[in-house]
């Protein structure tokens, strides 16, 4: 490769690493996120719940591990910390009370 073509690759990389910067989501949106693939893993499980059910607050045990594997992906997809993200969403929930 010329040098040209190397700088053309260091551009692109340089504007989607500001792109997926400028595309980070609000707490609620990945606590979305991270439900919608709880209920998908569940149902790849050949278990079935509610649209309205909570994974999160779940106490049986396939239910907590799906909700779990929700939040690796979302973690694992967005480079985000899901802790991180529960806390600020707890927070931001108790600020709208």
């Amino acid at each position: 490769m010329y040098p040209a073509e190397y700088r053309k690759i260091a551009q692109q990389r340089e504007a989607e690493r500001r792109l997926s910067e400028q595309e980070s989501l609000a707490p609620v949106h990945l606590m979305a996120l991270a439900q919608k693939l709880a209920h998908q893993f569940y149902a790849l499980a050949g278990y079935e719940a509610n649209r309205e059910h909570d994974f999160r607050d779940a106490s049986h045990p396939h239910e907590q591990m799906v909700w779990h594997q929700g939040c690796l992906a979302v973690e694992t997809l967005r480079c985000c910390d899901m802790m991180d993200v529960c806390d600020e969403y707890d927070d931001d929930c108790d600020a709208d009370s």
